[in-house]
Order: C-alpha cells, then structure tokens, then sequence
C-alpha cells in the first residue's frame, strides 16, 4: 500500500509539472504571506503566483513545510514559506525556519577548499596524503595514482558513495531512514584503510559523501583548525550567517523545521535525528533561506554588507567546468569545483546554471544560481526521500524561470 500511495504520488508530481499545472494548485493551510517587496518587481502578482505553485505541489507531495528565497544581485528580493515547519506544533514555515541543508554543505566545504587553494596553501592537483598523516592508508587507483583534492572536488575520485564503515542509529517502529551516527577522524581513517576505488581517478563522475568528508578534514588539517571552527570563521561569521552551523543552540534546535520521511504517509515527526561528529563536511549544516542567501549573494559576485567575502578568483574558479558527465536533449552536464554545471549545448548566447541539492532524514534543500544574470533561488522543505529530492529540483528550476521572467519584465 505504501509503495502503491508514493508512485501514484510520483506520477501526479510529473504530471502537474509535465503539463504547467505546477502553478495552478494551492494548499489550503499555508503560512502567513510576507509584505509585498519594496520595490516594483516581485510584488504581489509574483508572491501569489509562487506561492499557488508551490504549495501546491507541496500539497500533491505531502510535503509538511517549504521555505523559499529569490536573490537578485546583492539583495534577498523575495523570500516566504507555506505549510508548517512544525505541523504539531502549527508553527509556519517562513525564510527564518532552520533546516538541516543536507549536501548542500558540500559548497561550503568547497568554497573553503578554493579559499585555501587561492591563497596558495593547498594544491588542488597534489596526492592529498601530502596533507594528512603519514600513518593514514589511502587507496590508489590501478595505476597506482593518489586522491587529489581536485578529485573529491568533482566526485571523481571513485571513492563509495558512503564509508564501509558508517554507522546508522536503531530506529523504532516500521520506518527506518538509515539516520546517520556521528563519525569522527578516526572511522574517517580506518574507513580509508578499507577502502577500494571503483576504478581511474579523474575520469568519471561518482557521487561521494565519503569524499567531501574526506575533504572536510583535509581543508582542516591545511588550516589548522577544526572544520566547524574554520568554517564559521572564514564564512559563517563573514558573511553574517548567524542562524547557521554545526553545532546548533538549544534555541535554535527548538526552532528547526520538525522531520518527515516520505515512507511514513501519517507524516508523524521523527524522533530520532543524524548526528554528526568530527567529519561533517558533507552533510552537517542547518542553515535558513536568509541565511543562505547571504553565501548565494557572494558567489554571484557581489558583497555582504559592503565587503566581498569572497575574492573574484574564488567564485570564478569554483564555476569553471572540469569533468564532462553527459550531454543529453540539448544540455551539456559538467562538474564544476563543488557545483553541478548546465548550459543548453546548442546556443552560443547560453548562460550556465550552476546548482546542488540534499537530502538527509526528513529535510531536502536546493541552491540554483545563474552567475551571468546575477539570479540565484534558495528551497528548504521538511521531508526526506525520492520524492522530497525530486519537489526540489522541479520546484527550484521553476521557480527560477519565474524569476528569470520577472527580472525581464522589470527591466
């Protein structure tokens, strides 16, 4: 029966957006709309028209709450939410919900990576057993080739998708997400040791929450400083996100969006939540749209409160492609450094648009920018699984035509 309920529920998602239906259905109990912006565009013939569509959608997914932010330039211009952050407790969903942001952490861990290789204080070509120590085993390829941190950049080190070793916390009751156990430097170590890659470094892409582990420590160890510690001071911190992090106050624990696992379609809260030890760099963050439009506003180039956290060299080397994965109806798909990377393959007047998502144990999130057009879209929703990743993706890149579309229309 469940498995029955999630593909009828699958097929209506593709069908509402195969068919433009996505902008046409509304939930009946969504949060609160904000203010109207400022300013003539995305006034409020846009906050009506974004918020019918995606709680709608939502409400086709049985998606409990979503969050939702548009940035334009050097400005949050539109941000809101619908549904609950916590359906128990009635609370809305709102651009201040936190979030556990999953992978999306994997950007911060490669903009630090970048930072450090800008400044000249890690190679991104160099075998990474340079930076760690010499006790720790690393696998080679079959040619007997070494990591690069290049490799963990682009998920191309043919590393497992997760450790052989990680550990999963017991769930009671019918629904198990696999929820994470914490997992320190240590079990990243004897993982390694363990540890076999799928075949040659560099040459295909491979998913790897494994590897921007790896490459959480690594930036740490060329710092010197914990991650959480180098992470808040070099980006957190800079760029005024003070409702983010690891390591997260009671406070804010009580105010981050409840979880729900698609499996379960009572959509009851979980009461078991990841745990995160030493390596975090993967996976970690808990982050608000607000927030996360501070990190958006720099990669596109501008400033945070009058300063650039981020130098040009930075953010214009981690969108550079540099793993070709596949072209296919028209668009051409590269890794970037950190970024996922699309550009239509046929038009020379093409922008591209960089991306990631996550997903982790009742919360999905996306981050969509066009660098060229200075556009970036933010999603945070309260549901885990298949069918919460896919809400993002085809909520995002709606969302970010709609945009496209209002900043033609305001021009």
């Amino acid at each position: 029966m469940i498995l029955l309920q999630r593909l009828t529920r699958t097929f209506i998602l593709m069908a509402l957006t195969a068919t433009g239906l996505l902008g046409r259905v509304a939930l009946a109990q969504s949060a609160p709309r904000p203010a109207p912006s400022s300013t003539a565009c995305f006034a409020v013939s846009f906050d009506a028209r974004v918020r019918d569509a995606i709680s709608g959608y939502a409400e086709v997914a049985g998606i409990p709450g979503v969050s939702f932010g548009v940035v334009v330039g050097d400005s949050l211009v539109y941000a809101g939410g619908v549904g609950y952050a916590n359906k128990r407790a009635r609370t809305p969903a709102t651009a201040d919900t936190p979030y556990l942001v999953a992978s999306v952490t994997k950007l911060f861990t490669a903009t630090l990576a970048i930072q450090l290789a800008a400044e000249g204080r890690l190679d991104l070509d160099a075998p990474i057993a340079r930076y760690l120590p010499d006790s720790v085993r690393l696998p080679l390829d079959p040619a007997g080739h070494g990591i690069t941190a290049r490799h963990l950049l682009t998920h191309s080190a043919r590393l497992p998708k997760n450790p052989s070793n990680r550990r999963n916390q017991p769930v009671e009751g019918p629904i198990d997400p696999g929820i994470w156990e914490a997992y320190d430097v240590p079990d990243l170590y004897r993982g390694l040791a363990a540890t076999k890659l799928a075949g040659p470094l560099g040459t295909t892409m491979l998913y790897s929450n494994y590897g921007y582990g790896l490459l959480g420590h690594v930036v740490e160890r060329v710092a010197e400083q914990p991650y959480e510690q180098l992470l808040r001071a070099r980006l957190l911190a800079p760029l005024g996100m003070t409702e983010s992090g690891i390591t997260m106050s009671a406070a804010q624990l009580e105010r981050r969006a409840a979880e729900y696992w698609e499996d379960d379609d009572a959509r009851v809260e979980q009461r078991q939540h990841a745990r995160f030890g030493e390596v975090a760099g993967f996976i970690g963050l808990t982050s608000t749209v607000r927030d996360l439009a501070r990190f958006v506003i720099a990669h596109l180039g501008t400033t945070a409160d009058g300063r650039r956290v981020l130098s040009r060299e930075v953010v214009a080397l981690m969108a550079e492609p540099q793993l070709h994965v596949e072209t296919t109806a028209g668009r051409r798909y590269d890794m970037a450094l950190g970024w996922f990377r699309r550009i239509a393959a046929d038009s020379v007047a093409a922008t591209p648009l960089l991306w990631h998502t996550g997903e982790i144990d009742g919360h999905s999130s996306g981050v969509y920018l066009r660098p060229q057009e200075r556009i970036g879209v933010i999603l945070l929703q309260n549901l885990g699984g298949e069918t919460a990743g896919r809400a993002i993706e085809q909520s995002a890149e709606w969302l970010m035509r709609v945009t496209r579309e209002e900043v033609s229309r305001c021009r």
